[in-house]
Order: C-alpha cells, then structure tokens, then sequence
C-alpha cells in the first residue's frame, strides 16, 4: 500500500467517524388526550443531523407552522397539547440507521475505488 492508498483510508476513517458522532435523526411526538384510545400524534419523520449525545429537540418547523398556546383563538383544551409539542422531553428522537449506513456505504464504496485506482496507476507506471 503506497502513501496516497493510506490518505485514501485515513481519510475514509476520518469521514465514518465524523458521520458516526454528527449522524441523522429521526423523531416522533404522541399526547394523550383523555383516555387511552385517544392520541395526538406526530410520526417518525427525519429531522436532520445532531451530535451523537445531543438529541435534537423540539424540530425548528414546530414554531412556524403551529399555533401558539397563548393564541387567542386556542381553546383551552388544546392549550396542554400545544405546550407539550414546545417541550423538548416529550419529542422522541432516535438515530436514523438507515441513513448512517447508507452514508457509510458510500464512503466505504469511495474509499475501496480510490484505494483499488490508486493500486492501478502504481501498477500501470510499474509496468511502463
């Protein structure tokens, strides 16, 4: 293995760890409202990159596109609702392995070309 094979990997190293601690996340949001059959829910859905040990919290699209408890025209039933959608422990969040390992796959498949073309033109230049 020639020098520019080991940057090749050193860097491919680099990039799993780096998409390792800032991966994606997916999150969820449910409220009960009453009794048990009866659920404000929002499903999983990607919410974008987080470090590994800080989850995302409340998404940012929560305060554009939801009203706000203190609006005039909430009831008050829903005011409990919309106070736990602001409130960052009652969103679930979770890593998307889905994603991370499609990125590492791709990294990974980069790596190998680089490696294996790196390994081609040494021998090409060998041989001439």
């Amino acid at each position: 293995m020639n020098g520019k094979q080991k940057a090749v990997l050193i860097a491919g190293f680099v990039l799993i760890l780096a998409t390792g601690a800032y991966p994606p996340w997916m999150q969820s949001w449910q409220f009960p409202t009453g009794s048990e059959d009866a659920w404000h829910r929002i499903d999983r859905g990607a919410e974008g990159y987080s470090w590994l040990f800080q989850p995302p919290g409340v998404p940012h699209w929560v305060d554009s596109s939801v009203q706000k408890p203190g609006d005039p025209e909430v009831k008050d039933d829903m005011k409990k609702v919309l106070v736990s959608l602001r409130t960052p422990g009652t969103w679930r969040a979770e890593i998307d392995l889905r994603r991370v390992l499609i990125e590492w796959g791709i990294i990974l498949a980069g790596v190998l070309a680089g490696i294996l073309g790196l390994a081609r033109t040494g021998d090409l230049r060998k041989a001439g």
